[in-house]
């Protein structure tokens, strides 16, 4: 993204519920200024995602806080997630493709004549929220991480409201392999490793004395592909080794 987007308006707003715990409810947004074609597609204009923290609704509710939303640090910092924060928004490529996260921008203004979309990542400003029963106003001003800034508002109006907070099913739900798997691979398989500083245990704790490796591997003739994620000593470099289950 290069260009500001100024004092947009935007036209429609869907807010999808995710859930939480006692400490947040995390909630998506998507906002979009432009037109869509006959199939519900955007086509032109911008659109902008925001991934946000408000406080926790009971079961019976779901709705966002009023309250001005600040960013994050950047998500491999953050060490528990935070009320009246919304996520900075960054790009990671798994397996090959890229994977959006937290708060950004499609801009597809000049798509049209390059065809080309593209895109900005929020890592500073505010969003503003208000709510009056089920309608909703929503102010942005946010800087993208190139220096590119976005302004504009939703006036309160109706806004599509999903509800996409999991319900945990009995037994092992969470897994669909019953049975040992040898993995399959060709001449076209290939394989990268990421490194992250720290890491995050499933309590939230963050350990900064190691590292975390991702190692992907893929094939894209076979359709089989497996994911590594081990942790080695902070000033190691390379996941070269042999590893036991934690």
């Amino acid at each position: 993204m290069k260009d500001d987007v100024v004092d947009t308006v935007f036209k429609g707003v869907t807010i999808t519920a995710h859930g939480g715990d006692q400490d947040y409810h995390r909630f998506s947004l998507q906002l979009y200024d432009g037109d869509c074609d006959a199939n519900g597609y955007i086509t032109t204009g911008v659109v902008l995602n925001i991934d946000l923290f408000s406080v926790p609704n009971s079961a019976e509710e779901i709705f966002i806080t009023d309250g001005i939303y600040n960013a994050s640090p950047d998500y491999q910092m953050i060490e528990n997630f935070e009320q009246f924060t919304f996520l900075a928004g960054d790009c990671f490529t798994v397996l090959g493709y890229p994977l959006y996260i937290g708060t950004y921008v499609q801009d597809l203004r000049s798509a049209a004549e390059d065809g080309f979309m593209r895109s900005g990542y929020a890592n500073q400003g505010t969003i503003e929220i208000k709510r009056e029963g089920e309608n909703y106003y929503i102010k942005a001003d946010l800087t993208m991480r190139n220096g590119v800034k976005l302004t504009g508002e939703y006036p309160m109006g109706e806004v599509l409201l999903l509800d996409d907070r999991p319900i945990e099913p009995a037994g092992p739900w969470n897994s669909t392999l019953t049975a040992d798997k040898e993995m399959v691979f060709s001449s076209e398989t290939y394989s990268y490793a990421h490194l992250y500083p720290g890491y995050r245990d499933p309590n939230w704790v963050t350990h900064s004395d190691v590292n975390e490796f991702e190692i992907i591997v893929n094939d894209h003739v076979t359709n089989e592909s497996f994911q590594l994620n081990v942790l080695v000593p902070a000033d190691v470099k390379s996941p070269e080794g042999t590893y036991t289950a934690a």
